[in-house]
């Protein structure tokens, strides 16, 4: 499973597959000064501009930094680039320009709680479009696929983005042959929307 990349801008009823938004309860000190989440194994940190761009340097030093087991994300090497490439060229703008709401352009990341390690990352494309659509994306560490990992990330930050009044549905794009994320965001309560303009699927969870 490679997972799927928010794009740029540019470009039923299933409140019960969300798991309820917990507050964080203990982190390391540069953590508490951070926008987080946490489910029942994770915690998703919201990056600010600084970790960020550590996060696209430096994922050791970022690891070190916040008291994580240093160690760097090990994602497929094609995919890994079209990534950072996206995220250099619209989301580090993005978060100079709009510190007050960086979670809205940054990487989560993802935290395993019981190996104090990253393994992933995830968020949203920006504020949402006129129509209130807000896109997902994520991708998790290839050591740690098959675990859950990325269903439950998903389920916690698309619960986060849905009680933002704004926000009228959450929309992610997969591969056609991305399988494995297309499970994932269907575990996850999302359901086919279409087909997107590249050709690949499009999928849409629905605010109640």
């Amino acid at each position: 499973m490679k997972g799927c990349f928010a794009p740029s801008p540019k470009h039923h009823d299933n409140a019960n597959h969300l798991e309820p938004v917990k507050p964080i309860k203990q982190l390391p000190h540069l953590f508490q000064a951070m926008i987080s989440v946490q489910t029942q194994r994770l915690t998703l940190i919201a990056l600010p501009l600084a970790e960020f761009e550590l996060f696209l340097d430096n994922q050791p030093q970022l690891a070190e930094r916040l008291g994580l087991v240093p160690d760097a994300l090990q994602i497929e090497k094609a995919f890994w680039e079209e990534g950072v490439q996206d995220m250099r060229s619209y989301s580090l703008p993005k978060l100079a320009e709009n510190p007050d709401h960086y979670e809205l352009y940054t990487v989560w990341l993802i935290v395993l709680n019981e190996e104090n390690r990253m393994v992933g990352g995830i968020g949203v494309a920006g504020e949402p479009n006129e129509a209130g659509e807000s896109i997902l994306g994520y991708f998790v560490d290839e050591r740690y696929e098959g675990r859950g990992i990325a269903t439950e990330a998903t389920k916690a930050m698309t619960a986060w983005a849905l009680q933002l009044p704004a926000v009228k549905s959450v929309i992610a794009y997969t591969l056609a042959d991305g399988i494995a994320s297309q499970k994932v965001l269907q575990k996850s309560g999302f359901v086919a929307d279409g087909i997107a303009e590249d050709g690949n699927p499009r999928w849409r969870y629905i605010k109640v």
